[in-house]
Protein backbone atom coordinates (compact mmCIF):
# COMPACT_ATOMS: atom_id res chain seq x y z
CA UNK A 1 0.00 0.00 0.00
CA UNK A 2 1.35 3.55 -0.79
CA UNK A 3 2.25 5.60 1.96
CA UNK A 4 0.39 9.06 1.40
CA UNK A 5 2.70 10.50 4.64
CA UNK A 6 6.00 10.50 2.76
CA UNK A 7 6.68 13.42 1.48
CA UNK A 8 7.93 12.13 -1.90
CA UNK A 9 4.44 11.52 -2.11
CA UNK A 10 2.75 15.16 -1.72
CA UNK A 11 1.48 16.45 -4.64
CA UNK A 12 0.65 13.26 -6.40
CA UNK A 13 -2.60 11.73 -6.97
CA UNK A 14 -3.82 8.67 -5.35
CA UNK A 15 -4.28 7.00 -9.16
CA UNK A 16 -0.65 7.72 -10.09
CA UNK A 17 1.11 6.76 -6.94
CA UNK A 18 -0.79 3.39 -7.11
CA UNK A 19 0.50 2.74 -10.83
CA UNK A 20 3.69 3.62 -10.08
CA UNK A 21 3.69 0.94 -7.17
CA UNK A 22 2.14 -1.58 -9.85
CA UNK A 23 4.34 -0.72 -12.70
CA UNK A 24 7.41 -0.90 -10.45
CA UNK A 25 6.48 -4.45 -9.26
CA UNK A 26 5.26 -5.55 -13.35
CA UNK A 27 8.77 -4.20 -14.12
CA UNK A 28 11.40 -7.01 -12.86
CA UNK A 29 9.28 -9.61 -15.37
CA UNK A 30 11.01 -11.37 -17.60
CA UNK A 31 8.39 -12.23 -20.61
CA UNK A 32 9.60 -11.12 -23.81
CA UNK A 33 13.11 -11.42 -22.95
CA UNK A 34 13.62 -7.68 -22.70
CA UNK A 35 16.20 -5.03 -23.95
CA UNK A 36 16.36 -2.02 -21.73
CA UNK A 37 17.46 0.56 -23.20
CA UNK A 38 18.30 4.20 -22.31
CA UNK A 39 15.39 5.93 -22.51
CA UNK A 40 11.43 5.90 -23.20
CA UNK A 41 11.38 4.44 -26.85
CA UNK A 42 9.05 6.25 -29.40
CA UNK A 43 8.69 4.03 -32.50
CA UNK A 44 10.74 0.58 -34.43
CA UNK A 45 11.76 0.39 -37.77
CA UNK A 46 13.41 -3.40 -39.34
CA UNK A 47 16.27 -3.10 -41.61
CA UNK A 48 16.71 -5.29 -44.17
CA UNK A 49 20.00 -7.76 -43.62
CA UNK A 50 20.02 -7.40 -47.65
CA UNK A 51 18.61 -5.97 -51.09
CA UNK A 52 18.75 -7.00 -54.11
CA UNK A 53 20.45 -4.56 -56.22
CA UNK A 54 20.24 -4.64 -60.41
CA UNK A 55 23.31 -6.03 -62.32
CA UNK A 56 24.69 -7.71 -58.62
CA UNK A 57 26.58 -10.79 -59.60
CA UNK A 58 24.01 -14.28 -59.08
CA UNK A 59 24.86 -15.84 -56.04
CA UNK A 60 25.92 -19.82 -56.05
CA UNK A 61 23.24 -22.20 -54.31
CA UNK A 62 26.15 -22.69 -51.72
CA UNK A 63 26.28 -18.91 -51.19
CA UNK A 64 22.66 -18.52 -50.99
CA UNK A 65 21.81 -21.00 -48.20
CA UNK A 66 24.86 -19.70 -46.50
CA UNK A 67 23.53 -16.38 -46.58
CA UNK A 68 20.13 -17.44 -45.37
CA UNK A 69 21.06 -19.47 -42.62
CA UNK A 70 23.59 -16.39 -41.33
CA UNK A 71 20.84 -14.45 -40.96
CA UNK A 72 20.51 -11.33 -38.73
CA UNK A 73 17.45 -9.06 -37.85
CA UNK A 74 18.18 -5.36 -37.64
CA UNK A 75 16.01 -2.93 -35.85
CA UNK A 76 16.55 0.65 -35.87
CA UNK A 77 15.07 2.40 -32.44
CA UNK A 78 14.09 6.08 -31.82
CA UNK A 79 14.34 7.10 -28.28
CA UNK A 80 12.87 9.86 -26.67
CA UNK A 81 16.53 10.97 -25.38
CA UNK A 82 17.08 12.13 -29.19
CA UNK A 83 19.34 9.41 -30.38
CA UNK A 84 18.77 6.13 -32.99
CA UNK A 85 20.50 3.18 -31.74
CA UNK A 86 20.77 0.40 -34.12
CA UNK A 87 19.90 -3.27 -32.02
CA UNK A 88 21.83 -6.01 -33.46
CA UNK A 89 24.54 -7.82 -32.17
CA UNK A 90 25.79 -4.45 -30.53
CA UNK A 91 24.34 -1.25 -30.59
CA UNK A 92 25.18 1.57 -32.61
CA UNK A 93 24.37 5.23 -32.07
CA UNK A 94 22.84 7.79 -34.53
CA UNK A 95 23.49 11.09 -33.28
CA UNK A 96 22.32 14.55 -34.59
CA UNK A 97 18.71 15.57 -32.68
CA UNK A 98 18.81 16.90 -29.64
CA UNK A 99 15.18 16.13 -29.08
CA UNK A 100 13.05 13.03 -29.07
CA UNK A 101 13.16 11.12 -32.30
CA UNK A 102 9.48 10.67 -33.23
CA UNK A 103 9.56 8.48 -36.85
CA UNK A 104 11.72 6.98 -39.01
CA UNK A 105 11.90 5.83 -42.94
CA UNK A 106 14.59 4.37 -45.10
CA UNK A 107 15.88 4.61 -48.42
CA UNK A 108 17.01 1.34 -49.59
CA UNK A 109 20.41 1.23 -51.67
CA UNK A 110 19.51 0.56 -55.56
CA UNK A 111 22.38 -0.41 -58.56
CA UNK A 112 23.70 3.25 -58.40
CA UNK A 113 24.36 3.77 -54.66
CA UNK A 114 25.37 1.10 -52.55
CA UNK A 115 24.43 3.21 -49.27
CA UNK A 116 20.76 3.63 -48.33
CA UNK A 117 19.77 6.35 -45.99
CA UNK A 118 17.77 6.00 -42.69
CA UNK A 119 15.94 9.84 -42.36
CA UNK A 120 14.43 10.35 -38.80
CA UNK A 121 11.83 13.22 -37.64
CA UNK A 122 12.41 14.84 -34.17
CA UNK A 123 10.91 17.00 -31.95
CA UNK A 124 13.35 19.79 -32.87
CA UNK A 125 11.14 20.31 -35.87
CA UNK A 126 14.27 18.70 -38.32
CA UNK A 127 14.29 15.81 -40.25
CA UNK A 128 17.73 13.96 -39.53
CA UNK A 129 19.74 11.62 -42.41
CA UNK A 130 22.86 9.56 -42.08
CA UNK A 131 24.13 7.12 -44.82
CA UNK A 132 23.76 3.04 -43.76
CA UNK A 133 24.94 -0.03 -45.11
CA UNK A 134 22.55 -3.24 -45.36
CA UNK A 135 23.49 -5.30 -43.79
CA UNK A 136 24.60 -2.49 -41.18
CA UNK A 137 28.58 -1.81 -41.20
CA UNK A 138 30.69 -1.85 -37.99
CA UNK A 139 31.97 0.98 -39.01
CA UNK A 140 30.57 4.25 -36.84
CA UNK A 141 27.41 5.80 -38.55
CA UNK A 142 28.20 9.17 -40.69
CA UNK A 143 27.55 12.38 -39.86
CA UNK A 144 24.12 13.25 -39.83
CA UNK A 145 22.40 15.55 -42.57
CA UNK A 146 19.71 18.12 -41.28
CA UNK A 147 16.62 18.71 -43.57
CA UNK A 148 16.22 22.15 -43.34
CA UNK A 149 19.43 23.11 -43.24
CA UNK A 150 20.91 24.39 -40.11
CA UNK A 151 20.34 28.61 -40.59
CA UNK A 152 24.01 28.86 -40.69
CA UNK A 153 23.77 27.37 -44.26
CA UNK A 154 20.07 28.10 -45.00
CA UNK A 155 17.78 29.87 -43.47
CA UNK A 156 14.86 27.75 -42.39
CA UNK A 157 12.15 30.61 -43.34
CA UNK A 158 13.09 30.09 -47.05
CA UNK A 159 13.08 26.32 -46.89
CA UNK A 160 9.83 26.63 -44.79
CA UNK A 161 11.08 23.53 -42.94
CA UNK A 162 8.10 22.44 -39.95
CA UNK A 163 6.85 24.95 -37.16
CA UNK A 164 6.01 22.39 -34.68
CA UNK A 165 7.45 18.70 -33.98
CA UNK A 166 8.05 16.10 -36.47
CA UNK A 167 5.74 13.24 -35.90
CA UNK A 168 5.35 10.97 -39.35
CA UNK A 169 7.97 10.38 -41.92
CA UNK A 170 7.81 8.49 -45.49
CA UNK A 171 9.89 7.94 -48.71
CA UNK A 172 8.89 7.53 -51.74
CA UNK A 173 10.68 7.46 -55.37
CA UNK A 174 9.15 8.86 -58.42
CA UNK A 175 9.88 9.36 -61.62
CA UNK A 176 13.51 8.24 -60.39
CA UNK A 177 13.44 10.45 -58.29
CA UNK A 178 13.73 10.38 -54.67
CA UNK A 179 11.38 12.20 -52.60
CA UNK A 180 10.75 12.62 -48.82
CA UNK A 181 6.96 13.29 -47.12
CA UNK A 182 6.88 14.06 -43.50
CA UNK A 183 3.67 15.10 -41.26
CA UNK A 184 4.11 17.76 -38.70
CA UNK A 185 2.62 18.61 -35.26
CA UNK A 186 1.89 22.08 -37.14
CA UNK A 187 -0.64 20.27 -39.10
CA UNK A 188 1.22 20.57 -42.62
CA UNK A 189 2.41 17.97 -44.58
CA UNK A 190 5.86 18.55 -46.19
CA UNK A 191 7.29 16.87 -49.55
CA UNK A 192 11.48 16.97 -49.53
CA UNK A 193 13.54 16.61 -52.55
CA UNK A 194 16.55 13.82 -50.49
CA UNK A 195 19.16 14.72 -52.49
CA UNK A 196 19.00 18.97 -52.18
CA UNK A 197 16.82 18.56 -48.91
CA UNK A 198 15.20 21.27 -50.09
CA UNK A 199 11.14 21.40 -49.48
CA UNK A 200 9.74 21.77 -52.68
CA UNK A 201 5.21 21.04 -51.61
CA UNK A 202 2.87 21.79 -48.50
CA UNK A 203 -0.22 19.75 -48.43
CA UNK A 204 -2.50 21.37 -46.23
CA UNK A 205 -5.98 20.46 -44.90
CA UNK A 206 -5.23 18.41 -42.05
CA UNK A 207 -6.17 20.68 -38.69
CA UNK A 208 -4.10 19.15 -36.07
CA UNK A 209 -1.01 17.16 -36.30
CA UNK A 210 -0.34 14.75 -38.82
CA UNK A 211 0.65 11.58 -36.94
CA UNK A 212 0.73 8.95 -39.44
CA UNK A 213 1.47 8.70 -43.52
CA UNK A 214 1.02 5.29 -45.44
CA UNK A 215 1.45 4.99 -48.99
CA UNK A 216 -1.18 2.84 -51.38
CA UNK A 217 0.46 0.05 -52.92
CA UNK A 218 -2.15 -0.70 -55.30
CA UNK A 219 -3.35 2.69 -56.27
CA UNK A 220 0.50 3.83 -56.52
CA UNK A 221 3.04 3.95 -59.79
CA UNK A 222 6.34 4.72 -61.06
CA UNK A 223 4.93 8.50 -61.64
CA UNK A 224 2.17 8.98 -59.04
CA UNK A 225 2.26 8.52 -55.32
CA UNK A 226 -1.09 8.22 -53.35
CA UNK A 227 -0.96 8.93 -49.65
CA UNK A 228 -3.20 7.82 -46.99
CA UNK A 229 -2.70 10.65 -43.57
CA UNK A 230 -4.33 10.92 -40.49
CA UNK A 231 -3.34 12.12 -37.04
CA UNK A 232 -5.03 14.23 -34.10
CA UNK A 233 -8.33 14.66 -35.86
CA UNK A 234 -10.67 11.89 -37.21
CA UNK A 235 -10.99 12.06 -40.73
CA UNK A 236 -8.10 10.27 -42.91
CA UNK A 237 -6.98 11.70 -45.81
CA UNK A 238 -6.27 10.72 -49.37
CA UNK A 239 -3.44 12.48 -51.61
CA UNK A 240 -1.81 12.49 -54.54
CA UNK A 241 1.35 13.69 -55.74
CA UNK A 242 2.32 13.53 -59.29
CA UNK A 243 6.20 14.77 -60.67
CA UNK A 244 5.63 17.05 -63.71
CA UNK A 245 9.27 17.55 -65.25
CA UNK A 246 12.45 16.42 -63.56
CA UNK A 247 15.31 17.49 -61.77
CA UNK A 248 18.48 15.57 -60.99
CA UNK A 249 18.43 13.09 -58.67
CA UNK A 250 22.14 11.96 -59.06
CA UNK A 251 25.33 13.34 -60.18
CA UNK A 252 25.24 13.84 -63.77
CA UNK A 253 21.90 13.76 -64.61
CA UNK A 254 20.41 16.68 -66.54
CA UNK A 255 17.22 18.72 -65.51
CA UNK A 256 15.26 18.29 -68.51
CA UNK A 257 12.55 20.46 -67.60
CA UNK A 258 10.73 22.82 -65.20
CA UNK A 259 10.95 21.36 -61.55
CA UNK A 260 7.20 21.02 -60.50
CA UNK A 261 5.47 18.78 -58.19
CA UNK A 262 1.71 18.92 -57.67
CA UNK A 263 -0.38 17.69 -54.86
CA UNK A 264 -4.82 16.63 -55.06
CA UNK A 265 -7.31 15.21 -52.51
CA UNK A 266 -9.61 13.24 -54.74
CA UNK A 267 -13.06 14.89 -54.25
CA UNK A 268 -14.38 11.30 -53.93
CA UNK A 269 -12.21 10.15 -50.61
CA UNK A 270 -11.05 13.65 -49.64
CA UNK A 271 -12.11 13.24 -45.94
CA UNK A 272 -13.36 10.08 -44.36
CA UNK A 273 -14.74 11.05 -41.25
CA UNK A 274 -17.17 7.91 -40.15
CA UNK A 275 -14.43 5.29 -39.25
CA UNK A 276 -13.48 6.58 -35.70
CA UNK A 277 -13.95 9.40 -33.30
CA UNK A 278 -11.03 11.06 -32.33
CA UNK A 279 -7.40 11.08 -33.16
CA UNK A 280 -5.56 7.95 -35.29
CA UNK A 281 -2.36 7.26 -34.58
CA UNK A 282 -1.07 4.72 -37.08
CA UNK A 283 -2.78 3.67 -40.80
CA UNK A 284 -1.24 0.35 -42.26
CA UNK A 285 -1.74 -1.07 -45.68
CA UNK A 286 -2.36 -5.80 -45.42
CA UNK A 287 0.63 -6.66 -48.40
CA UNK A 288 -0.42 -9.90 -47.39
CA UNK A 289 -0.34 -12.31 -50.52
CA UNK A 290 -4.11 -12.48 -48.99
CA UNK A 291 -5.03 -9.53 -48.65
CA UNK A 292 -6.28 -6.85 -50.76
CA UNK A 293 -4.68 -4.19 -49.49
CA UNK A 294 -7.21 -3.03 -47.18
CA UNK A 295 -6.46 -0.47 -44.84
CA UNK A 296 -5.87 -0.88 -41.00
CA UNK A 297 -5.95 1.92 -38.37
CA UNK A 298 -5.32 2.22 -34.83
CA UNK A 299 -6.88 5.13 -32.66
CA UNK A 300 -7.48 7.01 -29.58
CA UNK A 301 -10.80 6.06 -29.83
CA UNK A 302 -9.98 2.77 -27.59
CA UNK A 303 -10.31 0.62 -31.11
CA UNK A 304 -8.27 -0.73 -34.04
CA UNK A 305 -10.09 -0.92 -37.46
CA UNK A 306 -10.08 -2.47 -41.26
CA UNK A 307 -11.51 -0.53 -43.92
CA UNK A 308 -12.58 -2.23 -46.94
CA UNK A 309 -11.02 -1.46 -50.13
CA UNK A 310 -13.57 -3.32 -52.16
CA UNK A 311 -16.16 -1.82 -49.90
CA UNK A 312 -14.93 1.98 -50.92
CA UNK A 313 -12.89 2.37 -47.35
CA UNK A 314 -16.00 1.02 -44.90
CA UNK A 315 -15.46 -0.27 -41.64
CA UNK A 316 -15.60 -4.39 -42.26
CA UNK A 317 -13.94 -5.00 -39.02
CA UNK A 318 -13.36 -3.73 -35.45
CA UNK A 319 -11.07 -4.44 -33.00
CA UNK A 320 -12.33 -3.05 -29.65
CA UNK A 321 -9.89 -2.21 -26.99
CA UNK A 322 -10.08 -0.98 -23.39
CA UNK A 323 -7.56 2.43 -24.03
CA UNK A 324 -5.82 4.26 -26.81
CA UNK A 325 -4.57 1.68 -29.37
CA UNK A 326 -0.83 3.13 -30.01
CA UNK A 327 0.23 0.73 -33.22
CA UNK A 328 -1.35 -1.90 -35.48
CA UNK A 329 0.93 -3.98 -37.63
CA UNK A 330 -0.65 -6.94 -40.56
CA UNK A 331 1.01 -10.87 -40.70
CA UNK A 332 2.47 -9.69 -44.34
CA UNK A 333 3.93 -13.48 -45.20
CA UNK A 334 1.37 -15.88 -43.96
CA UNK A 335 -1.47 -13.00 -43.72
CA UNK A 336 -2.76 -14.91 -40.32
CA UNK A 337 -2.43 -12.27 -37.99
CA UNK A 338 -3.38 -8.59 -37.18
CA UNK A 339 -1.20 -7.34 -33.65
CA UNK A 340 -2.24 -4.50 -31.92
CA UNK A 341 -0.18 -2.34 -29.05
CA UNK A 342 -2.41 -0.50 -26.64
CA UNK A 343 -1.85 2.42 -24.00
CA UNK A 344 -3.10 -0.16 -21.41
CA UNK A 345 0.42 -2.20 -21.77
CA UNK A 346 -0.82 -5.34 -23.09
CA UNK A 347 -0.15 -6.41 -26.74
CA UNK A 348 -3.48 -8.24 -28.63
CA UNK A 349 -3.09 -11.06 -31.14
CA UNK A 350 -6.13 -10.98 -33.44
CA UNK A 351 -7.37 -13.67 -36.33
CA UNK A 352 -6.63 -11.46 -39.18
CA UNK A 353 -10.36 -10.80 -41.28
CA UNK A 354 -11.90 -11.03 -37.70
CA UNK A 355 -12.94 -9.62 -34.23
CA UNK A 356 -11.21 -12.50 -32.85
CA UNK A 357 -8.72 -11.95 -29.75
CA UNK A 358 -6.54 -15.30 -30.18
CA UNK A 359 -3.77 -14.29 -27.28
CA UNK A 360 -2.89 -11.17 -25.29
CA UNK A 361 0.72 -10.62 -24.33
CA UNK A 362 1.19 -9.26 -21.45
CA UNK A 363 5.50 -8.01 -20.53
CA UNK A 364 5.46 -4.29 -20.86
CA UNK A 365 5.05 -1.84 -17.36
CA UNK A 366 4.06 1.20 -20.09
CA UNK A 367 2.44 2.28 -23.16
CA UNK A 368 3.08 0.02 -26.35
CA UNK A 369 4.09 2.45 -28.62
CA UNK A 370 5.62 0.42 -32.02
CA UNK A 371 5.71 -3.31 -33.11
CA UNK A 372 6.69 -4.97 -36.36
CA UNK A 373 7.23 -8.35 -37.49
CA UNK A 374 10.28 -10.14 -38.72
CA UNK A 375 11.14 -13.51 -40.80
CA UNK A 376 13.99 -15.45 -39.74
CA UNK A 377 15.21 -18.88 -41.57
CA UNK A 378 14.56 -22.03 -39.70
CA UNK A 379 15.36 -25.60 -40.40
CA UNK A 380 12.56 -28.38 -40.80
CA UNK A 381 13.54 -30.63 -37.93
CA UNK A 382 14.86 -27.88 -36.10
CA UNK A 383 13.91 -25.59 -32.99
CA UNK A 384 15.74 -22.38 -34.84
CA UNK A 385 15.87 -19.81 -31.58
CA UNK A 386 15.61 -15.53 -31.10
CA UNK A 387 17.81 -14.41 -29.10
CA UNK A 388 19.52 -11.35 -27.77
CA UNK A 389 23.28 -11.22 -28.19
CA UNK A 390 25.52 -8.62 -27.39
CA UNK A 391 22.29 -6.09 -26.78
CA UNK A 392 20.97 -7.68 -30.37
CA UNK A 393 19.02 -9.73 -32.24
CA UNK A 394 20.57 -12.58 -34.31
CA UNK A 395 19.43 -16.36 -34.92
CA UNK A 396 21.09 -18.69 -32.33
CA UNK A 397 20.95 -22.36 -34.20
CA UNK A 398 23.91 -24.63 -32.74
CA UNK A 399 22.96 -27.30 -35.52
CA UNK A 400 22.34 -26.63 -39.48
CA UNK A 401 23.19 -30.21 -40.45
CA UNK A 402 21.24 -33.37 -40.29
CA UNK A 403 21.96 -36.65 -41.99
CA UNK A 404 20.68 -38.03 -45.16
CA UNK A 405 18.95 -41.10 -46.00
CA UNK A 406 22.55 -42.14 -47.56
CA UNK A 407 24.13 -40.95 -43.72
CA UNK A 408 25.94 -38.31 -45.63
CA UNK A 409 25.23 -34.80 -44.16
CA UNK A 410 22.36 -32.34 -46.23
CA UNK A 411 21.65 -28.72 -45.20
CA UNK A 412 17.81 -29.11 -44.50
CA UNK A 413 14.91 -27.25 -46.10
CA UNK A 414 15.01 -23.63 -45.12
CA UNK A 415 11.43 -22.52 -43.72
CA UNK A 416 10.52 -19.28 -41.97
CA UNK A 417 9.49 -18.52 -38.40
CA UNK A 418 8.24 -15.10 -37.45
CA UNK A 419 8.75 -12.90 -34.35
CA UNK A 420 6.87 -9.84 -32.78
CA UNK A 421 9.03 -7.30 -31.75
CA UNK A 422 7.64 -4.65 -29.42
CA UNK A 423 8.61 -1.20 -28.10
CA UNK A 424 7.19 0.69 -25.41
CA UNK A 425 7.90 4.29 -23.45
CA UNK A 426 9.20 1.65 -20.42
CA UNK A 427 12.50 1.50 -22.46
CA UNK A 428 12.11 -2.12 -23.61
CA UNK A 429 12.31 -4.04 -26.35
CA UNK A 430 10.64 -7.21 -26.39
CA UNK A 431 9.76 -10.51 -28.86
CA UNK A 432 7.59 -12.77 -29.08
CA UNK A 433 7.06 -15.84 -31.27
CA UNK A 434 3.80 -15.88 -33.46
CA UNK A 435 3.58 -19.34 -33.58
CA UNK A 436 0.04 -21.01 -32.52
CA UNK A 437 1.46 -22.89 -29.91
CA UNK A 438 4.11 -20.48 -28.62
CA UNK A 439 0.83 -17.95 -28.69
CA UNK A 440 -1.48 -20.01 -26.64
CA UNK A 441 1.38 -20.77 -24.01
CA UNK A 442 1.78 -16.78 -23.44
CA UNK A 443 -1.65 -15.92 -23.67
CA UNK A 444 -2.91 -13.74 -20.56
CA UNK A 445 -6.11 -12.98 -21.48
CA UNK A 446 -7.93 -15.75 -18.76
CA UNK A 447 -5.69 -14.00 -16.50
CA UNK A 448 -6.78 -10.57 -17.13
CA UNK A 449 -10.52 -11.74 -17.44
CA UNK A 450 -9.77 -13.29 -14.35
CA UNK A 451 -9.29 -10.22 -12.19
CA UNK A 452 -12.31 -8.69 -13.12
CA UNK A 453 -10.77 -6.51 -16.51
CA UNK A 454 -10.19 -3.51 -14.56
CA UNK A 455 -9.35 -0.26 -15.94
CA UNK A 456 -6.68 0.65 -17.98
CA UNK A 457 -4.32 2.20 -15.80
CA UNK A 458 -3.71 5.08 -18.58
CA UNK A 459 -7.47 5.48 -18.74
CA UNK A 460 -7.71 5.89 -14.99
CA UNK A 461 -4.44 8.32 -15.11
CA UNK A 462 -6.39 10.35 -17.95
CA UNK A 463 -9.48 11.30 -15.46
CA UNK A 464 -7.33 11.84 -13.01
CA UNK A 465 -5.68 15.26 -13.70
CA UNK A 466 -6.56 16.03 -17.14
CA UNK A 467 -9.39 18.32 -16.97
CA UNK A 468 -7.25 21.66 -16.94
CA UNK A 469 -5.82 20.49 -19.87
CA UNK A 470 -9.37 19.42 -21.74
CA UNK A 471 -10.42 23.07 -20.72
CA UNK A 472 -7.57 24.61 -22.17
CA UNK A 473 -7.56 23.12 -25.72
CA UNK A 474 -11.58 24.27 -26.06
CA UNK A 475 -10.69 27.55 -24.40
CA UNK A 476 -7.86 28.19 -27.09
CA UNK A 477 -8.63 28.15 -31.04
CA UNK A 478 -4.89 28.61 -31.98
CA UNK A 479 -3.56 25.46 -29.88
CA UNK A 480 -2.34 22.70 -31.83
CA UNK A 481 -2.32 20.12 -29.26
CA UNK A 482 -5.43 17.99 -28.03
CA UNK A 483 -5.55 16.95 -24.23
CA UNK A 484 -4.58 13.37 -25.52
CA UNK A 485 -1.00 15.05 -26.47
CA UNK A 486 -0.60 16.60 -23.68
CA UNK A 487 -0.80 13.70 -21.65
CA UNK A 488 1.89 12.27 -24.33
CA UNK A 489 3.84 14.92 -24.06
CA UNK A 490 3.75 15.04 -19.90
CA UNK A 491 4.50 11.26 -19.98
CA UNK A 492 7.77 11.74 -22.71
CA UNK A 493 9.15 14.42 -20.39
CA UNK A 494 8.84 12.87 -16.90
CA UNK A 495 11.74 11.34 -15.39
CA UNK A 496 12.88 7.87 -16.71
Amino acid sequence: MTDFSDSGNYFQTATSLESAVRRNAKASNNDGSPLQLSSKILTLLPAPTSVARSGSSEKSDDEATKSQTDAEVYVYVAESAGTTPIVSEKIDVFRGPTAPVSSLAFRPPDASDDNGRLFAGSWDKSVWAWSITFPPSPQPPSAAQQYPRPASEESSASQGGHKDFVKSILFLRLSERDLLVTGGADADILVWDVQSGRRIQVLRGHTRAVLTLALDPVSSSADEAVIFSGGSEKGIRRWKIRVRGTSPTREGHHNRGPERLSAEIPPSTALLNDAHETSIHRLVFDLSPSGDADLYTASADGSAKCLSRERKWEVETTMRHPDFVRDVCVDEQRGRWVVTGCRDEEIRVWIRGTSTLYATLSGHYSDVTSLCIVILPCFAGLKTSLSWAKSGVTVADSSLQTPSVSGQATTPPIMKQQYLISASLDGTIRRWSLDRADLKAMDNTSALAADGAPESPGAAEAKDGTDNAREMAKDSKDKMLTADEERELEALMADD
